[in-house]
């Protein structure tokens, strides 16, 4: 492969004949050399001695070019590879953080594109082009021709500096303070430090560049209608009728047609007058995700939708409502224009609202408290047995004429589950259409309202108790209230729901020891009796049914047949003859009841000193077993030891010795009865098993 420097030479020459050539013309050149008027003689210059080469060339990478040349041919896909060659001319000098900057144009022009590149120093002016005696060496800048439209960019890291020639042509250095290289596009560009005066100190650095198909630019289009919100209406239009006080919803579809994205896209409308925006209406649907955005931003500087991505399924969708007047004396056309704009684009579309004079409209309002619940929201909280709950019917004028309306509510589906207590108004319940909600209703009479005016009427109902059981039917008998009057009512019924929930603890006691208390574990010799408790509880709120209770005895433990088990509940003991590790059932334990279930074990006489009796208890109840366990350490006997007493001093008659003699032989008795651990401090112990 040739070095960086036969390409330099154009293949002509190899390199060390070449350089030696530069070597033996800078000997003599240096003689004749007249710094330009505007340069000191000891000041660093660049690129401007008889043999030094074009600052910038470059040569297909990807076609495997191996001269470096200026212009270059390339397909679009294409990697180039340019070459900046520096050479500080002054001799003595040292240009001081040197830096080289590249420019890249992002996209060719007219199939082409020029790449430009710069040398500079803190102490020496920058350069763009070798130029000897005023003449420029080569061309300025690079060209590269491409086949078509590409866009361009450097290759991330292919950025690789070559200095010293004269020493070490071929052998890359890193560049300094860990630069990537990659900031030589950048406006700092990269700074390769000092470079001294000579031939010698020549040096190069290479980048490469690739290239890409231009992508078809994106475009911008725009589509804006209008909806009557008041009336209900649900498709959108370019012209929609209002009357007085109705609210109407603009839409606006922002979209791409073009073939790539396109940025920093903003929307702004302008609300021709005498509509109003309604605060807080200002909403944007993008990428199928809703959120709301500044009325103010959109009806004054624009809303900022940001990239649109081309195609159908990226289409931007933005939203917002306007009110017609309180009073429009005729007939009159409002014409309101959306723009949606970047700083390349701007397309506009509208829509129309014709504003109708005066005309009575009624609105109607529903809402209901649960007066039992604390007067909360009776939609917020399921309606109980005996709960009265109140509906508040609200019809109001926001047209501009009085009218006369008859108010009327079908409450069939409120009477399923409730009675009507009470209607204000003087308000009855009549019969209407068979199989609807109208099948009943509740109907005042006729009122006028005027406008801007609005009238109140309420009726109370008492939900049933006990609930109906029928079956549901569609609608009917869903456990739920429904009701309309301007908007939905829904009241879910809650019924009761009756569930036991069993507990069980699990105790013991020795008999044998005379032990009272029940424990959760204790202590027995071998031989013992034990008394075993079972407890339970139902804490739930209802019955559990054909409970059974049972015990699955240790090894070494076996039933005492002297005595009887013992089941108390329902407030009194009786014996049982079931036997406990077959189980008992219990037929029922009703909600809010305990009981419990005694029986006495006898302890192995061969069971070995140490040894842990674990016994669980079970309660089944519908497929569902709990257990506790209590257990039992079988401890070792022990006695005191025959320890010789000390001869009592005799001071006293033999009777008064004998006395205290006994004495002391009761207390080591009575320690020994009390424990092993005061029995340790009156006598020796031994253990037997």
């Amino acid at each position: 492969m040739k070095s960086l420097f036969e390409k330099l030479g154009g293949g002509i020459r190899k390199y060390g004949k070449y350089l030696l050539g530069i070597a033996a013309s800078a000997a003599i050149i240096s003689q004749v050399i007249v710094p330009a008027a505007s340069m000191r003689a000891d000041q660093p210059r660049f690129n401007f001695l008889q043999g030094d080469y074009e600052l910038l060339r470059g040569a297909n990478l990807t076609k495997s070019e191996s001269v470096w040349k200026d212009p270059v041919s390339a397909e679009v896909g294409d990697v180039v590879e340019g070459v900046i060659y520096y050479h500080n001319g002054m001799e003595n000098t040292i240009a001081t953080n040197t830096t080289i900057k590249v420019n890249i144009p992002s996209e060719t022009t007219s199939n082409k594109a020029v790449i430009s590149a710069s040398i500079s120093a803190d102490n020496a002016d920058t350069v763009t082009d070798t130029v000897i005696d005023g003449d420029i060496v080569g061309l300025s800048g690079l060209t590269i021709n491409y086949d078509g439209s590409a866009e361009l960019s450097l290759v991330p890291g292919s950025v690789k500096w070559y200095p010293n020639q004269y020493s070490d042509p071929n052998t890359e250095v890193g560049l300094p303070g860990g630069q990537s290289g990659d900031e030589i596009i950048s406006p700092s560009g990269i700074n390769i430090g000092s470079i001294q005066g000579c031939w010698q100190y020549a040096g190069y650095v290479t980048f490469q560049v690739k290239s890409n198909s231009q992508v078809v630019p994106g475009n911008l289009d725009i589509e804006k209608e209008v909806r009557n919100v008041t009336d209900g209406n649900t498709n959108f239009v370019e012209l929609a009728d209002a009357d007085q006080r109705e609210v109407v919803e603009f839409k606006m579809t922002v979209s791409n047609p073009g073939g790539s994205a396109i940025n920093n896209v903003k929307i702004k409308d302008a609300l021709p007058s005498p509509l109003t925006e309604v605060d807080g209406s200002a909403k944007m649907v993008q990428g199928g995700v809703s959120t709301s955005i500044s009325d103010a931003d959109l009806l004054a500087g624009g809303a900022t939708i940001g990239t649109i991505q081309p195609g159908d399924a990226n289409k931007v969708l933005v939203y917002f409502r306007a009110k017609a007047p309180n009073a429009i004396s005729a007939l009159q056309t409002a014409t309101n224009v959306a723009t949606a704009f970047n700083s390349r684009k701007s397309v506009d579309d509208d829509a129309r609202v014709r504003l109708n004079p005066g005309s009575a409209n009624i609105e109607r309002s529903k809402s209901a408290i649960n007066i039992t619940r604390g007067r909360v929201d009776a939609t917020t909280v399921n309606a109980r047995s005996n709960d009265e709950i109140e509906y508040t019917l609200v019809t109001r004028n926001v047209g501009n004429l009085a009218a006369d309306v008859t108010i009327s509510d079908g409450i069939a589906d409120i009477l399923e589950y409730a009675n009507v207590i009470t209607i204000s108004d003087s308000g009855t319940v009549v019969n209407g259409d068979p199989d609807t909600n109208e099948a009943k209703t509740i109907t005042w009479p006729e009122v006028n309202i005027g406008a801007g005016e609005s009238v109140a009427r309420t009726f109370k109902v008492k939900v049933m108790d006990p609930l109906p059981t029928q079956f549901q039917n569609g609608y009917h008998f869903d456990d739920k209230m429904y009701n309309f009057y301007g908007n939905d009512v829904l009241i879910v019924i809650e019924r009761p729901v009756l569930r036991p929930a069993l507990s069980i603890s699990k105790l013991v006691r020795n008999v044998t020891r005379n032990e009272v208390d029940y424990v959760e574990a204790n202590t027995a010799y071998a031989g013992e009796t034990l008394e075993y408790k079972i407890l339970f509880t139902n804490s739930g709120s209802g019955p559990a049914d054909m409970v059974r209770i049972y015990d699955i005895l240790p090894a070494n433990v076996s039933l005492d047949p002297n005595a009887t088990a013992i089941i108390y509940l329902g407030g009194e003991e009786r014996s049982i003859t079931e036997n406990i590790t077959d189980g008992y059932v219990i037929a029922t334990i009703p909600a809010g009841e305990s009981g419990y279930i005694r029986f006495r074990t006898i302890v192995a006489s061969g069971v070995a000193a140490g040894e842990r009796l674990v016994n669980n208890g079970y309660i089944t109840d519908d497929g569902s077993t709990i257990s506790d366990p209590v257990e039992t350490i079988i401890e070792a006997k022990v006695v005191p030891a025959n320890t010789p007493l000390s001869p009592l001093p005799k001071t006293g008659p033999a009777s008064i010795a004998g006395i205290v003699l006994a004495a002391v032989v009761a207390v080591v008795n009575i320690a020994y009865m009390k424990s092993k651990k005061s029995l340790a401090l009156v006598a020796r112990t031994i253990s037997v098993n």
